[in-house]
């Protein structure tokens, strides 16, 4: 079990470096299929560059070709997707479950990074959330149509409503990736989501004042805390 767990968060590590290159270069229009480059000089990276988590390190957080700082926004997936895999795979082993949680959160962790760089959130993540979903709710069963829908509904909802109350609402992207997670966690999952990603954001950017902020990061957080409450059984 323990060398399942540990090749689990190595795949976490690299859906994680996935989750950064997919965040930087979908909302610019970049094929997901080249090479990597540096962002700064555009210079294809080497192996060392590309090892996952490790590799920010080994070139001591800059570029080895034009010294430019690399942002710490793009070593986070890799860590944070690192740790959750290996530990919901510990918790739930190699079950569907496992799998539709590590599709979940990898998504909206590339919706995070994109939401950062340029406050963009491609359709074509909601529309990818979306049609992975559909096998797992079809096959396993493990999931109703009707509570899929009913949760989607609901994550639209959630991020609506207060607009109403303020007449201030949040982004399509935001609105419409609320929606898809709520198509997995289902409705009190997805008002869970909403209530810790609006905490968190007013903590983290509250205090700054700023009326407009990336939302998508700190929805990625609700959901993160939202499977591990749905695991241990205080929400369904």
């Amino acid at each position: 079990m323990v060398i399942v767990v540990v090749l689990a968060g190595a795949l976490g590590a690299i859906l994680g470096s996935l989750a950064a290159c997919l965040g930087y270069r979908l909302p610019r229009g970049i094929s997901p299929w080249g090479r990597s480059f540096c962002p700064a000089c555009k210079q294809v990276l080497g192996p060392v560059d590309l090892i996952p988590i490790l590799g920010y390190f080994f070139t001591k957080r800059h570029c080895r070709y034009c010294k430019v700082k690399i942002s710490p926004i793009y070593l986070m997936p890799e860590i944070t997707l690192a740790f959750l895999s290996a530990l919901l795979m510990f918790l739930l082993g190699p079950t569907p479950l496992y799998f539709l949680y590590m599709v979940l959160l990898t998504v909206t962790a590339i919706a995070a990074v994109s939401d950062l760089g340029t406050e963009i959130i491609p359709d074509s993540l909601i529309l990818s959330l979306i049609l992975f979903a559909l096998p797992f709710i079809l096959w396993t069963k493990s999931i109703p149509v009707w509570f899929a829908l009913l949760g989607a509904i609901t994550g639209v909802a959630a991020m609506l409503l207060p607009g109403l109350l303020t007449k201030k609402y949040p982004g399509g992207g935001d609105i419409k990736l609320t929606g898809a997670i709520g198509f997995y966690l289902g409705p009190f999952g997805v008002a869970c989501v909403v209530l810790l990603a609006a905490v968190t954001g007013l903590i983290g950017q509250g205090y700054k004042g700023k009326r407009e902020f990336a939302f998508a990061p700190y929805l990625y957080v609700g959901v993160i805390g939202t499977v591990f409450i749905s695991l241990s059984g205080l929400i369904n």
